[in-house]
């Protein structure tokens, strides 16, 4: 059986409603009910699709000479290789756009609870800086 095209785009407004839904699959993001608004979101997120549903986001935030992408959530409804390929395809286009912006480096913080992507990320070069925790203040 072939696997599934997976499609990287840079994600658009209209994507918001989807990225939403995402990361209440994944429980991320959702600190004390915030009700973060999700419809503003571009130029900054990529999106896989798969058959033309979107199954994954990361966010790609381009500085130098350390660029970061963070807020990786992939549908964990699907195959497990299939999130792998997802992981992939969305972490090797972030890297490709903070490099073009000048980036020497990237950095991204995954969460404990993430075991399955912080094993790929350190079978791929990635190195483990520090421990700490992830800290959120609401703006608006």
């Amino acid at each position: 059986m072939p696997r599934p095209e997976v499609i990287i785009r840079m994600a658009k407004n209209d994507d918001g409603d989807v990225i939403e839904r995402l990361m209440e699959l994944v429980v991320a993001f959702q600190w004390d009910n915030w009700k973060i608004d999700w419809h503003d979101i571009e130029p900054n997120w990529l999106a896989a699709e798969i058959n033309g549903e979107v199954v994954g986001v990361i966010q790609v935030v381009p500085a130098k000479p350390i660029g970061r992408i963070e807020c990786l959530v992939i549908n964990p409804t699907l195959p497990l290789l299939t999130r792998t390929r997802v992981m992939r395809s969305l972490t090797n286009y972030g890297i490709s756009v903070v490099r073009m912006h000048g980036a020497q480096a990237v950095s991204s913080m995954i969460p404990r609870r993430y075991s399955d992507y912080l094993a790929q990320g350190l079978s791929e070069d990635w190195i483990e800086l520090d421990d700490g925790a992830m800290l959120a203040k609401r703006l608006v």
